[in-house]
């Protein structure tokens, strides 16, 4: 690894920035991948806070179902540290450490990514940030990337996904003839008034799935009939109500809880009955249904 100048040194605490793993050199953006930059003021122990822009950038699907787990997507971020900022920082290090640094590596854990509409954010693994140093212009470019951790879709809608208002990154700054050292954490605060965009989730209506099952075959003309209906939607329990028709009559409707309910029907006349079991649209979950036949016999 190139060592840092006696004008670079010192730019380990300045990694604070390096949110959620950033995009540099041997870090690649996720293809079709969006991006947003906003500027963050960093609290630098013994410096005061200094100014910082942040790019952030992934890839969302073209469109994902009301409450279904988002797969892991990746995320990448990128800092360039400027010469001027590196330059500022380079007697503390020095001197704090009596030694030269030779690169700068960290961790960030907590991070969540806003998602407009609704209330829970979009959180990220633990970021680990490998080891880089600066070019030879003076520059930092501090790498790195992280997944997304278990999320559910929201309601449907167009959801912007925002950079994070803070965040807190521990760099550990490597040097000549020393061990590695954990620097102290820097807090960062986004100086923009509205987090800028890293990419939008569409989220549509689920499909759903109904089925119905008879509990209390056979039935006949003084037994009411029972029907288990069940529904789910993006792969999980479905909420709203089912309700059973035969033909355009409504004989009964149910509360589903934890996707399931039981209609228990009006006594029928003896003969064959067809019964379609309907779950209507909801906000997050679009309608199917479920038809049976049984028969019922003289009680």
């Amino acid at each position: 690894m190139k060592k840092f100048s006696s004008r670079t040194a010192a730019v380990g605490m300045s990694g604070a920035l390096a949110l959620a793993g950033v995009v540099g050199a041997g870090v690649v953006s996720p293809a079709n991948a969006s991006s947003a930059t906003d500027t963050y003021s960093c609290v630098l122990t013994g410096l005061g806070a200094t100014d910082m822009p942040v790019t952030a950038a992934m890839a969302l699907p073209s469109t994902i179902q009301s409450g279904a787990n988002l797969a892991a997507r990746t995320v990448t971020m990128s800092v360039d540290i400027p010469p001027a900022t590196v330059s500022t920082l380079i007697t503390t290090l020095g001197n704090l450490y009596h030694a030269q640094p030779t690169g700068i590596s960290g961790v960030a854990t907590g991070v969540t990514l806003p998602v407009a509409g609704s209330t829970k954010a979009l959180p990220l693994a633990t970021v680990t940030i490998p080891k880089a140093a600066p070019d030879g212009t003076g520059h930092l470019v501090l790498q790195g990337t992280a997944l997304t951790g278990a999320y559910r879709a929201p309601l449907p809608g167009a959801h912007a996904v925002t950079l994070p208002p803070t965040f807190t990154f521990t760099p550990t700054g490597s040097f000549v003839g020393r061990p590695d050292q954990e620097l102290p954490p820097v807090a960062c605060t986004s100086k923009a008034a509205t987090p800028s965009t890293v990419a939008t989730m569409t989220v549509v209506k689920a499909t759903s799935t109904t089925t119905a099952k008879l509990l209390n075959a056979p039935v006949t003309t003084v037994k009411h009939a029972k029907i288990l209906s069940t529904v789910k939607a993006a792969g999980h329990a479905a909420t709203g109500k089912v309700y059973a028709y035969q033909g355009t009559k409504l004989l009964k409707s149910a509360t589903l809880s934890g996707g399931k309910a039981t209609l228990v029907l009006p006594l029928l006349a003896r003969g064959s009955h067809t019964i379609k079991v309907l779950y209507k649209a909801t906000t997050a979950n679009k309608a199917s249904s479920k038809s049976m036949t049984f028969s019922v016999t003289r009680g």
